[in-house]
C-alpha cells in the first residue's frame, strides 16, 4: 500500500472534490493563505456534518490529511476497507472503554506522519453533533504536538478551521470554511505558555488557545432560529451592495454580519427583528421573495438571461438530457436515503456513503451496458456520465434562477403602487442592521 499511497491519496482527492461539488452549490474559503504548506501540520476542525466534515477537508485543504477516528469505526466490517484506504488513525476514548486507555500506537504513528512533513486532521470534539455552537474540546490535538515537539519534530503547526452550512438537510446548499490564525507550537512554547513540568497541564493549557481559535471560526447563536433569522436580516442589508439580479451573497460576509448582529446587544438585535419581520410580512403577502426586489429586475436583463440559457440548451441540450436520464436515479436514491435519519447530522453522512455507492456503481452498470466493446470506449462512457451529469446541473439550475427572476419581474409589475412603501420597509431592516453592527 506504502507504493500506491501517492496514486491512492490523488484518486481520494477527487473524489472528495466531486463528493463536496456535487453536495453543495458554493464551498467557501475564509483565509486560506493561512494554511501554511511547507510545515507539518494538525488540522483541528468543529464536527457539525459528520462524514461531510472530512470529505470537506480534504478540499479544503488541498490535499488528503490522515484523520484521527475513533476506534470503534473499525467494528464495522463495511467501513474497515475504507478506513485502511483513507489512511485513517485509530483513537481510544475513554467513554468507550471500562478500563484504561492506551494510545501509544496513536501517538507513534501520529509522529511519523508529522516528521514526514505530512498532515494529521483531529475533530477535537471527540464526536459529531447538531449543537450551533463548539462543544467540549478534548486535549488530543495538543497532546500530540507537544509529544511531537518532544520527540524532535520541529516546526509544527496547529491550524483551526470552521466549517458552517446554511443548510445541512438540503442537497445543493452552501458551505463556509473559515481558517483560523495557526498555533505555531515551538514559538509558543518558547515564549513561556508552557510554564508547569506538568504534561498534562501543558496540554490543557494548548487546548485553551486551540478552543479559542476555533471559536473564532464557528458560529455562536442561541438556536437554530436565531441564526436562520439573523440571517437572512444580514442578507438583505448585503444584497443591497450586488449589482445583479439573482447575485449570491457571499456566504462568508452574511456569516460575519450575522455573527455581529448576534454579538450586539439585546435592544440592537430586537430592533433588527422587529423590522424584518415586518418586512417579511410584505414579502408575503405579495407573494414576493428579497431577491426579487433587489437589486431590480430589468427587462433587458431578463432577456439576456433567457438568450443564455436558449444557447445553453441549443449547444448541450442532449448532453444535459443524457445527465439527467442517467443520473436522476442514484441522486433520487441519495436524497431519499438522506432522509430517512432522523438526526440533521447523520443525514450528511448517510448522503455521502449512499452518493459514493450508488453512483459509481450507477455509471458503471452503464459503461458496461453501452453498446460497443473495449477497454478504452467503457472507461470513456464511464468518466462521461458524472461530466454529463454536471452539465445537467448547470442548465436546471440555470433555468430555475431564470424562472424565478421572471416570477420576481412580474410580481414586481402587479405591485408598482406598493412598490415605495416595501422599499422603505426594507430600508428600515438595512438602517437596524447597521445600528446593530456597530454596537456589538
Amino acid at each position: 500500500m506504502a507504493r500506491q499511497r501517492p496514486l491512492v491519496d490523488q484518486a481520494l482527492d477527487v473524489l472528495a472534490w466531486l463528493v463536496s461539488r456535487g453536495l453543495f452549490r458554493t464551498v467557501e474559503v475564509a483565509g486560506a493563505a493561512r494554511i501554511p504548506r511547507d510545515r507539518p501540520l494538525i488540522i483541528v476542525a468543529n464536527h457539525f456534518n459528520g462524514l461531510v466534515d472530512a470529505v470537506l477537508l480534504a478540499v479544503i485543504v488541498r490535499g488528503v490529511p490522515r484523520f484521527v477516528a475513533t476506534a470503534t469505526l473499525w467494528r464495522s466490517l463495511l467501513l474497515r476497507p475504507v478506513l485502511a484506504v483513507a489512511g485513517v488513525v485509530p483513537v481510544s476514548r475513554p467513554e468507550d472503554h471500562s478500563g484504561p486507555v492506551d494510545n501509544a500506537t496513536l501517538f507513534g504513528r501520529a509522529h511519523e506522519i508529522l516528521r514526514r512533513g505530512g498532515m494529521l486532521a483531529i475533530f477535537p470534539e471527540g464526536t459529531t453533533h447538531d449543537h450551533l455552537e463548539l462543544q467540549r474540546v478534548r486535549t488530543g490535538a495538543a497532546r500530540i504536538a507537544l509529544g511531537a515537539r518532544e520527540a524532535g519534530i520541529a516546526r509544527v503547526a496547529i491550524v483551526p478551521i470552521g466549517l458552517t452550512f446554511d443548510d445541512k438537510l438540503a442537497l445543493r446548499s452552501r458551505m463556509l470554511a473559515r481558517v483560523g490564525q495557526p498555533i505555531d507550537v515551538d514559538a509558543w512554547v518558547r515564549a513561556g505558555h508552557a510554564a508547569s513540568l506538568d504534561d498534562h497541564a501543558n496540554a490543557q493549557l494548548l487546548t485553551d488557545v486551540v478552543r479559542e481559535r476555533l471559536i473564532g471560526t464557528t458560529p455562536r447563536y442561541i438556536d437554530a432560529l436565531d441564526r436562520a433569522m439573523l440571517n437572512r436580516a444580514a442578507s438583505v442589508r448585503l444584497r443591497t451592495e450586488l449589482s445583479q439580479p439573482n447575485e449570491i451573497v457571499p456566504l462568508a460576509r452574511r456569516e460575519a454580519l450575522a455573527q455581529r448582529i448576534a454579538d450586539a446587544p439585546a435592544t440592537g438585535r430586537r430592533e433588527v427583528l422587529d423590522a424584518l419581520g415586518t418586512y417579511q410580512v410584505q414579502l408575503d403577502l405579495l407573494r414576493l421573495r428579497d431577491e426579487q426586489v433587489m437589486p431590480p429586475v430589468q427587462t433587458s436583463w431578463l432577456l439576456r438571461r433567457a438568450l443564455g440559457l436558449t444557447a445553453y440548451l441549443v449547444v448541450l441540450g442532449v448532453v444535459v438530457a443524457a445527465g439527467i436520464v442517467v443520473n436522476i436515479v442514484p441522486t433520487l436514491v441519495t436524497a431519499t436515503a438522506g432522509r430517512r435519519p432522523f438526526a440533521p447530522v447523520t443525514k450528511g453522512t448517510v448522503r455521502v456513503l449512499a452518493a459514493l455507492i450508488v453512483f459509481p456503481l450507477t455509471w458503471a452498470v452503464i459503461a458496461i451496458l453501452a453498446p460497443g466493446t473495449g477497454v478504452v470506449r467503457t472507461v470513456a462512457v464511464f468518466v462521461a456520465c458524472p461530466i454529463a451529469g454536471a452539465v445537467a446541473v448547470g442548465g436546471l439550475e440555470r433555468a430555475v434562477a431564470l424562472w424565478r427572476a421572471w416570477s420576481g419581474w412580474l410580481g414586481l409589475r402587479n405591485t408598482r403602487g406598493l412598490l415605495d412603501r416595501i422599499q422603505a420597509t426594507r430600508q428600515r431592516v438595512c438602517d437596524r442592521v447597521d445600528a446593530a453592527a456597530r454596537r456589538d
